[in-house]
């Protein structure tokens, strides 16, 4: 097979704003929460509260820390809560489950690929996302320094939180 045919072969981009890979010691509770003029959206985000989901109601369900659900009552917000936080439940959790890659072992692995394959593969930095981590890209190519006008493919993953597998699969495509 035609060394050509790799030329078109991978652009992996992974945009860093993983949720799913920032893991926190703090513990969280699940609470629902109804929005208002005083508690909107841009509030809760300003305050750093994870939003779960919003309801067309106006209700939204969201992952907050002890303090900011302390903060949520000093403002008289309607709340309901819906899971209590458990540091020891989470504590038995590990950030990728066992089975995925954490942010810095996709890093560690995208390095090691393009270490061992200089001819093939190139690792860039495209910039660095909200929470200061490394929006990192690799291009494979038979040519990997030359853009030779072929056909390419552009395969991105780990641009949506809680979403483990994302990272996965470009990452075996790479291998």
């Amino acid at each position: 097979m035609k060394a050509k045919i790799s030329a078109f072969l991978v652009f992996i981009v992974l945009s860093i704003a993983c949720n799913a890979f920032a893991q926190s010691n703090r513990a969280t509770s699940l609470v629902r929460v109804h929005l208002s003029r005083v508690m909107t959206e841009k509030a809760l985000v300003d305050k750093g509260v994870d939003i779960i989901h919003v309801y067309p109601d106006g209700r939204a369900d969201v992952a907050v820390t002890d303090e900011q659900l302390d903060w949520l009552r000093q403002l008289s917000a309607r709340i309901k809560m819906l899971q209590r936080a458990s540091l020891t439940a989470r504590s038995t959790l590990d950030e990728n489950l066992g089975a995925y890659h954490t942010y810095a072992e996709m890093l560690d692995d995208m390095s090691q690929l393009a270490a061992a394959y200089p001819e093939l593969a190139r690792l860039d930095t495209l910039g660095t996302s909200i929470e200061g981590r490394l929006i990192v890209a690799m291009k494979i190519s038979d040519n990997v320094d030359i853009d030779e006008g072929e056909p390419e493919v552009l395969i991105m993953g780990c641009h949506h939180s809680r979403e483990l597998m994302s990272v996965e699969v470009p990452l075996k495509l790479a291998h």
